[in-house]
C-alpha cells in the first residue's frame, strides 16, 4: 500500500514530532523560569548604584539596558541643590529615574520570556496536533 520511501517519511515524521515535543517542553519550561527569575530580579527598593548595575550587566545583557539611564542618575547625584524644595525634587526625579530604568529591564525580560515561551507552546501544540494525524495514518494502514 505505501512504499518504502513513505515508510520512511512517516517514521522521520514521528521522531520530528516527538523532538518538537521535547524542545517545545524545553523552551515552555525556560521562559517559565526565566520570567519568574526576571521578576525575582526586579528591585523594588529604590536605592541601586549605577556601580551596581555595572557589574550585573557584564553576566546579564538585559541589564545593560539600565546603562541608558546611567548618564542621568550620575548628572541627579552631582547636582546640588540650593533649597530643601529642590533637595527634594532631585531625590523624587532620581527615584523615579530609578523605577524606570528597573521597569525597562523588568518588561524587555517578560517580552523575551514571553517570546520563548509562546515558541515552545507552539511546538508542543504541533507535536500533539501530529499526534492524532499519525494514528488516523496508522488505523489506515493496519487494514
Amino acid at each position: 500500500m505505501i512504499n518504502d520511501r513513505e515508510r520512511s517519511y512517516l517514521r522521520g515524521l514521528r521522531w520530528r514530532r516527538r523532538a518538537a515535543l521535547a524542545m517545545g517542553l524545553l523552551l515552555t519550561l525556560a521562559g517559565g523560569v526565566y520570567a519568574l527569575w526576571g521578576a525575582g530580579q526586579f528591585r523594588s527598593e529604590l536605592g541601586i548604584e549605577v556601580g551596581q548595575e555595572r557589574s550585573v550587566a557584564r553576566w546579564d545583557p538585559l541589564a545593560r539596558l539600565a546603562l541608558v539611564f546611567a548618564p542621568y542618575h550620575e548628572r541627579l547625584r552631582e547636582a546640588e541643590p540650593e533649597t530643601e524644595t529642590e533637595s527634594i525634587l532631585l531625590e523624587e526625579l532620581d527615584e523615579q529615574t530609578t523605577l524606570a530604568t528597573q521597569l525597562l529591564v523588568l518588561l524587555v525580560r517578560f517580552l523575551f520570556a514571553s517570546l520563548v515561551l509562546t515558541t515552545g507552546l507552539i511546538l508542543v501544540s504541533s507535536g500533539l496536533g501530529n499526534r492524532r494525524l499519525l494514528a488516523i495514518v496508522d488505523s489506515i494502514l493496519e487494514q
